[in-house]
């Protein structure tokens, strides 16, 4: 392994759960990276599969990356952001980076971004995405909020809140405080690094794959594995979800970085959990009182977009069908 004394120039923590099916095509792209000094980081959250077999397989296919890789075991099942924290534990590298297991990334992504950052003394780049799901591929354009504020952009959704196709200083992710539930954990680690983060750069390059299956379902496993139905798992990731925003909103109003009128798309984003019950006659009340302080103001916000306003009077009407497929379009 390369020491701390500035070898290693991007260290890519990857956490590793169930993914017999998907972490062969992830190791392959990491390992075949054209940036040589670089660290990986895999953490096997207590995965009772094949998936580490298949790691340790791909990684005799690329004898110069041994040295260079880490497998680290969780005795038991800890969640996606405790096996991040776990990561950057072990991270050596000056710039830190997270993949997906059940993504993958193109062979020039880490090369790029690295170069990016050094010529723009940046704190942290970020580069565009495909949206890869069964039936085709979506190039996801990026921007930075034009009037500057990134913060604001990022809780309206100007910015992207994934974590997985950003470069960051180690020495600043470091700053961060990881949450414990899982269902989007990515917003409070976002915005603590965009907080404190001076100089951001964006690359117009689609360099990450972040790979789709059914989006018309939630998750249908629990922690431990075992089968759930959908209305324990939309009940679940709800909760997760509100822990979550509430991190996130905490940390924002407390350094003074946003307002509570400020994260009205956020709670909508919430919300949205509920749709496969909406879809089977399920959950309204649920939804409408989820959040209730924002229902009369959805209409008139100028931050929900018409689409979104549309879907919430098809929710209030009961207009069920209807609003699944407008969210699908989304």
């Amino acid at each position: 392994m390369c020491d701390r004394g500035g070898r290693v120039k991007v260290s890519v923590i990857v956490p590793i759960y169930r993914v017999a099916q998907t972490i062969g095509r992830c190791a392959e792209s990491l390992f075949s990276q054209t940036l040589d000094e670089m660290q990986f980081v895999f953490v096997d959250d207590g995965s009772p599969d094949e998936s580490c077999a298949i790691l340790r397989e791909v990684l005799k296919r690329y004898p110069g990356r041994e040295d260079q890789t880490l497998i680290i075991r969780h005795d038991g099942n800890r969640g996606l952001p405790t096996a991040r924290e776990t990561g950057l534990r072990h991270v050596v590298g000056t710039y830190v980076a997270h993949c997906d297991s059940d993504d993958w990334v193109e062979r020039t992504m880490y090369a790029t971004l690295y170069e990016s950052a050094v010529s723009n003394d940046a704190d942290m780049v970020i580069c565009e995405s495909y949206h890869d799901r069964v039936d085709g591929s979506v190039w996801r354009r990026q921007t930075l909020p034009p009037d500057g504020d990134r913060i604001r952009g990022l809780l309206r959704g100007d910015l992207d809140d994934c974590v997985w196709c950003r470069l960051t200083k180690t020495d600043i992710y470091r700053k961060v405080r990881f949450p414990r539930k899982n269902f989007l954990e990515d917003w409070v680690q976002t915005i603590q690094v965009l907080s404190f983060c001076r100089v951001v750069n964006l690359v117009h390059q689609p360099l990450y794959h972040y790979c789709i299956g059914d989006a018309s379902i939630p998750r249908k496993v629990g922690t431990d594995g075992n089968k759930m139905d959908v209305e324990a798992v939309c009940l679940r990731d709800l909760g997760e979800r509100v822990a979550n925003l509430d991190l996130m909103r905490r940390f924002a109003l407390e350094n003074g970085l946003a307002d509570g009128a400020d994260f009205i798309a956020r709670k909508i984003q919430v919300r949205n959990i509920l749709f496969p019950l909406l879809a089977m006659g399920k959950g309204r009340s649920l939804y409408l009182a989820t959040y209730p302080e924002i229902n009369r103001r959805i209409l008139f916000d100028r931050r929900v977009s018409r689409l979104q306003k549309v879907i919430f009077l098809a929710v209030l009407f009961r207009l069920f069908p209807l609003a699944y497929r407008l969210r699908a379009t989304r």
